[in-house]
Formats: structure tokens, sequence, C-alpha cells
């Protein structure tokens, strides 16, 4: 968790919520992204095979006090490895050039499909969900 959260902090165009020390966090990470809804973080998350929730994750009144509709959520467990961190990193990396224009970051493969998703993504990767 500590490794997340210090990599995380590099990327300027991302905000965490929570305590930011591995002491007294849990393992999840819930994060946003300027400019990008957190639905479209978790589908072109997908396309890269990472798994993340977002929404409201039952916390509405939260969400509101915040003055943010939704969240990203990451979760780790001991079987995470800085590998796993490292993809969600790229992935990151990626939706903010898919969004703001940084090529290096975008899939050479125009014609792949994005799901769509309702209120809450749940997707398949080597990230588990919480």
């Amino acid at each position: 968790l500590r490794f997340a959260i210090s990599e995380l902090s590099k990327l300027p165009f991302i905000k965490m919520y929570g305590p930011l020390d591995p002491e007294i966090q849990g393992g999840v990470l819930s994060f946003t992204m300027d400019g990008v809804h957190p639905h479209d973080i978790g589908t072109i998350l997908n396309e890269e095979n990472i798994c993340i929730r977002v929404g409201s994750h039952c916390a509405m009144p939260l969400m509101t006090r915040l003055g943010i509709v939704a969240t990203a959520r990451a979760s780790f467990y001991l079987y995470n490895t800085e590998e796993d961190i490292a993809r969600l990193v790229e992935g990151l990396k990626k939706v903010h050039g898919i969004f703001f224009g940084d090529r290096k970051h975008v899939s050479q493969n125009p014609g792949k499909k994005i799901q769509k998703f309702s209120s809450t993504t749940i997707l398949k990767t080597s990230i588990p969900v919480s």
C-alpha cells in the first residue's frame, strides 16, 4: 500500500481521498482524475485488464459532502505486487492521455470496442475487487 500511495502521488492529475498514511489506511485507495468521470477511468482500465470499482460505493452523503459524484477505487492485498501497481499507474496515464492528448499512452488498436457499464464497473484483473 505504501508503494501504491507513493506512485499515485506522483501523478499530478490524480487526487486521492482518505488517509495517505499506510499505517492507518486500509487496503483501498479512492481517487479521482481531474476532468475524467470515474466510470470512464474504469472502462478504459478494463481494456488494460486492470480491475477497479467506480461509483459512490454506497457513500452518496460523503460524495455530496466532498463535492464529487463518484470515485475510482483500487483495492490491494498481500498478493498484489509492485508490478500490479505499476500497471495501474501506466493505465491511469493512458486514461489521461486519451482525454488530454498524451498520445504515447493511447492504444494503437482503434477498432477495439469499449464495453459500457452502468453505475458500478466490476472488472477482471490482477488487482482484486474488494
